[in-house]
Parts: structure tokens; C-alpha cells; sequence
């Protein structure tokens, strides 16, 4: 393939782009220093055995132990050993699933591998597995499958860390989770310099690369390491989907149709959020169809959208249960049931939303915004302007936007970061459209598209990841914690609540001990251990809970009055006391 020389500078300097943002990444990956729980949960999820949350002691046969025994167990062997067994074993209560041994062991385990009120210390090595991989779990996907059947969301950013992380067993570090995030990202600024090459030229190709890739809002996306960076990338790849069908007229090829399809199978595999906007862009199409009389190709898009949920739904069917009986999916099912849009949510969101994109300078931006777009208008006379393609870039995002706003447990530039991409484009797309009517009045000779450039030096100047600070670096989180050596870590918790030590699992990770206890019930942790002269004690209490009274009590029921404070901090939900013994 013969390329022009334009072409190969622009994919010079595109490559260049991308080493600079990937550079930016690493160097804003080093001022990552805590997690959000959530971030610890994604590696719990994907790497712990048959464990989704830490319960609190032992707790006997459990799923894993299922899983050897009647599951893939350890080898390909142990597969099919067990499958033959498990097929003699349902053929002797006649396939009654129910009465069978499986069926009644499966009851067990998984009752004991619940959160229970079983206290008891237990290794930190335990919350070291739960975060890394062990030797015994690499590429083992039925344990991540069996995880996020137990939490509300689907299992394919999990697959994927889980696969990062069985690259290098026992390490635990921020560093898996960011470059997974950043290969997801280079992806997305590829698909969104394909994206406006398509429908603008190269060059504006470029600008949005550069104005997206340099941005808060991608580096916190990136820095962030939950499944919001690959849901950015699926909703980009689908919105290009749909503008690459109205451009083509509604063609769509065999490729083309698995594609679509398998975009949005694997943006319901990654967030259900996802499916609000494949609504919001089947609504556009259906109806851009409609009105040109495109119905072959409309009951081909119909066809292919349903094949892509049927397939969704058989291969992760506890999206059902997730969605109308779980608490998160009830919630938001309630919040929308309600019939009513409250606006003081979407403002509150939208507070969120623009200084990830526009800094300090949101109204400047929307002004140019509205001027750009009033101009083009008038310019073009309404004329070949793309309308469907045009509503492809604002009713999926509104409507996404307006809905997500109501259903979501807790206000977090997170649940919209997979519009990001799409705002971008509109101010490019407006500015590029509103230069090519002004050059049609007026003979300019620069090449370069001046407006666009214009609109991109002014996102990277208001708001970029170089200058600014990006989100989710917690600075002073746990990450910056030089734990000492023999350290045992007392966990209190509020009598009868859930065990939430998760949120301190890379502290609790790198202790020797973790004897996580209910308030009145400390005396579970008694035991024979003799402690020296300043040993070291890490004393964390839950949030709700009179610090003072339980660090006396611990002091006295345990220590026998043998401990002095170093110091305290708190964190976002505990109060972390660091003790030491003063008698032998």
C-alpha cells in the first residue's frame, strides 16, 4: 500500500502522540499513592480463588474445595475425571439436580464462603491472595466467573486483570491495573483518530488524539482502575458503529454486523450502563432508517442487536438477578420507576461532569460552543449537515447522562466518563464544519485546519493532565505506608455490620497477622501469642465507633495495659493507630 507523504507525517506524528500520553501516564502513575475500596475490589474480584469478599476466619469447606472436587480442579485431567463422576452422581438420583450430592455440597460452600460472624486471626498472606494471583490460580476464569456472579457487575474487566495480574503471580501493585487501563486507552485514541478521520480528515484525526489524550479527563480515567476506561472505549467503538451505518447509508456487511454485534455483547459484559446508551443509539438509528425508508438494513441492525443480547444473556444469565433482584439493580430500578427526572441530580452530575473536560474554563467553552454551532447553522443554511449523525453525538450521551444521573447509588464523574470522548468530538466537528462553509466564501491557503486546532490548543491549555491534577491519586493513601516488620493488625468493626476490612486490604496485606473483630466481641482474639517489648500493633477502628473507648479496650483485653500510641491518621472510613507493646 502506497501511502502519501501527508499520510506518513500524520501517522508520525500520531505515534509520537501516543508516546508522549503514555509517558504522561507512567509519570501520573507515580503520584498514584492510594486506592479507592472499589479499585481493591477489582483485584479481589479478579484474582482472589473462589472468594469474592474477605469473610472474617475460617470457614471450612468452601467453594474452592467444591471447585476440586466436582469442578475443573486443578489440571484438564481433573476436568474430565470430574465431569464423568458428576454425570454418575446426577445419573443415580435420576438428573434430580436439586437431591443430588453436588447440589447439597454446592449449599454448603457457598454458605461458608459468605461474610460470617466467625472472628479469629488469620495470616496476612489471606489478604495477600485476595489481592494477587497465587501460582494455584493463574488463567483460572471459572474463579472470576464465580466472583462476580456474587457482586453487581459483569465479569469482563475482571477477565481481563485476571489475565495481567497471572502474568506476574503473587505481586500485588498498582502498576497491573494501570497499564491495563493504558493499553485500553491507546486503543480508544486509535478508534477516536480512525473516528475522525472517517467523518473529518487526518488531521482532525489527530486534534482530537490530542485533545482527548492529554486531557484530566482521560489520565484519571486511566489512573482509575475500575472497568470506566474500557466501558469509554466500547461506547466509542459503538457510537463509530453507528455513524459508519448512516454514512454508509445503512450497508451493512457480514463483518460489519458481527462487529456491532460483538461491541455491544461486550459493553453489557463490562458495565449495564452500557445498555442505556445502546438504547439511546438504536432510538437514533431506528428512527434515521425510518425516515429514509432504509428497511432492510433496519431489520438487519434489529436482527443483529437481538442475536447480541440473546447471546449476552445465555452466556451471563446473572445479569437477571443482578439487575431485578439485586440491591444495586433495585435501586436503580426504583429510582426510575418513580416516573419523575429530578434535575437537581442532574445538575449535581453535571458539577461533576465539566471540570473533568473543561477545568475552570466551562463557560468560556460553551460559549464557544453555542457561537460555533449558531455559525455553522447559519452558514450552511441548514444544508448538508448530517442530522442523524449529529444526534448520534448528543441523544445517546443526553439521555445516558439524564438516566444514569437517577439510578446511581452515589454522585461520581465515573458513571460518565464514557461520555467524555463524545464531547470532544462535537466541539471538534463543530469548528471543522463551521471552517469548511467559511472557506467556501473566502480562499484561505493554509492547509491546516485552523479552528479545529484552535478549539484543541485551548482544551489543552485550560485543562490538561500535565499541568492539572488529575483525579483518583488519593495522596497519602495506603500505598504510602512503609509497614514495619511483626506487625499484627487489629481490625474493630461496629457489632453486626458487614466486614468491610476490604478497604484496607494492601495495609492488611503486608501485616503479619489481621484479627478482624466485632466491638464486643474482642476477646475472640485472644490467644497464647507472647509479645516482647515493642512489637508492633496497627489498631484500625471503623468509622461510628468511639476510637477512644475501643483502643482502652483493646488495651485492656488484650494487652493487658502493655500498649503506648505512636501515632494515628485517619482514613476516609477508619481511624488507623499505630501502638507498640511496652512489657514483655
Amino acid at each position: 500500500m502506497n501511502l502519501n507523504k501527508e499520510t506518513k507525517y500524520m501517522r508520525l506524528l500520531m505515534g509520537l502522540m501516543l508516546c508522549g500520553i503514555v509517558l504522561l501516564l507512567i509519570w501520573s502513575g507515580t503520584k498514584k499513592e492510594g486506592f479507592h475500596v472499589d479499585e481493591l475490589y477489582s483485584y479481589g474480584l479478579s484474582n482472589s480463588e473462589y472468594l469474592p469478599f474477605m469473610h472474617m476466619g475460617e470457614s471450612g469447606y468452601d467453594v474452592k474445595d467444591w471447585m476440586l472436587e466436582f469442578g475443573p480442579g486443578e489440571s484438564v485431567a481433573d476436568l474430565f475425571r470430574n465431569l464423568v463422576r458428576d454425570f454418575r452422581i446426577l445419573k443415580e438420583c435420576d438428573f434430580r439436580f436439586r437431591e443430588s450430592i453436588l447440589y447439597q455440597k454446592y449449599l454448603t460452600a457457598q454458605a461458608n464462603s459468605a461474610d460470617t460472624y466467625t472472628t479469629t486471626w488469620v495470616d496476612g498472606q489471606e489478604y495477600r491472595d485476595y489481592l494477587a494471583v497465587s501460582e494455584s490460580n493463574r488463567f483460572n476464569y471459572a474463579s472470576v466467573y464465580y466472583n462476580q456472579r456474587g457482586d453487581v457487575h459483569p465479569p469482563f474487566f475482571y477477565l481481563l486483570l485476571h489475565t495481567i495480574c497471572s502474568l506476574f503471580p503473587g505481586l500485588f501493585s498498582k502498576w497491573l491495573g494501570i497499564a491495563l487501563n493504558s493499553m485500553i486507552g491507546v486503543i480508544c485514541l486509535v478508534v477516536l483518530y480512525r473516528f475522525g478521520k472517517e467523518n473529518l480528515d487526518e488531521a482532525c484525526g489527530l486534534l482530537l488524539v490530542i485533545s482527548y489524550g492529554f486531557s484530566c479527563a482521560f489520565v484519571s480515567s486511566v489512573l482509575f482502575i475500575r472497568m470506566y476506561m474500557l466501558l469509554t472505549l466500547l461506547s466509542l467503538c459503538h457510537l463509530r458503529n453507528h455513524m459508519n451505518l448512516i454514512r454508509r447509508e445503512g450497508a451493512m456487511t457480514k463483518r460489519e454486523g458481527l462487529f456491532l454485534g460483538l461491541i455491544t455483547f461486550l459493553g453489557y459484559y463490562t458495565h449495564y450502563y452500557f445498555v442505556i446508551y445502546a438504547i439511546g443509539t438504536a432510538l437514533v438509528y431506528g428512527v434515521w432508517a425510518v425516515w429514509h425508508r432504509k428497511w432492510k438494513p433496519l431489520l438487519q441492525y434489529v436482527c443483529t442487536m437481538a442475536a447480541s443480547a440473546l447471546v449476552g444473556i445465555c452466556l451471563w444469565p446473572f445479569s437477571i438477578r443482578h439487575v431485578f433482584l439485586g440491591y444495586r439493580g433495585q435501586a436503580s430500578l426504583q429510582a426510575l420507576s418513580m416516573g419523575q427526572i429530578f434535575f437537581e441530580k442532574v445538575k449535581i452530575m453535571w458539577n461533576q461532569f465539566v471540570p473533568m473536560i473543561f477545568g475552570k474554563g466551562e463557560w468560556l467553552f460553551l460559549l464557544l460552543l453555542l457561537i460555533m454551532l449558531i455559525s455553522y447553522w447559519v452558514l450552511a443554511g441548514g444544508r448538508k449537515i448530517s442530522y442523524g449523525k449529529a444526534a448520534l453525538l448528543v441523544v445517546p450521551g443526553g439521555l445516558y447522562f439524564i438516566l444514569v444521573s437517577q439510578m446511581i447509588p452515589f454522585f461520581s464523574d465515573r458513571y460518565i466518563m464514557n461520555l467524555f470522548p463524545a464531547w470532544f468530538i462535537l466541539f471538534l466537528w463543530t469548528a471543522a464544519g463551521l471552517e469548511r462553509e467559511l472557506r467556501k466564501r473566502k480562499e484561505i491557503r493554509i492547509r491546516l485546519p485552523i479552528l479545529p486546532c484552535a478549539v484543541c490548543l485551548l482544551f489543552v491549555l485550560f485543562h490538561n493532565g500535565i499541568v492539572h491534577t488529575p483525579g483518583y491519586l488519593f495522596p497519602g493513601g495506603t500505598d504510602s505506608y512503609p509497614m514495619k516488620e511483626n506487625t499484627d493488625c487489629i481490625y474493630v468493626l461496629p457489632d453486626y455490620d458487614w466486614n468491610e476490612s476490604t478497604d484496607e486490604t494492601n495495609l492488611l496485606a503486608q501485616c503479619d497477622r489481621v484479627g478482624v473483630v466485632y466491638e464486643s466481641n474482642l476477646a475472640a482474639l485472644k490467644d497464647d501469642k507472647v509479645y516482647t517489648q515493642e512489637d508492633n500493633i496497627l489498631l484500625i477502628v471503623r468509622n461510628g465507633l468511639d476510637t477512644e473507648k475501643v483502643l482502652a479496650s483493646v488495651n485492656e483485653t488484650l494487652f493487658e495495659n502493655a500498649l503506648r500510641e505512636v501515632s494515628r491518621d485517619a482514613g476516609a472510613s477508619c481511624t488507623r493507630i499505630w501502638l507498640k507493646t511496652t512489657a514483655p
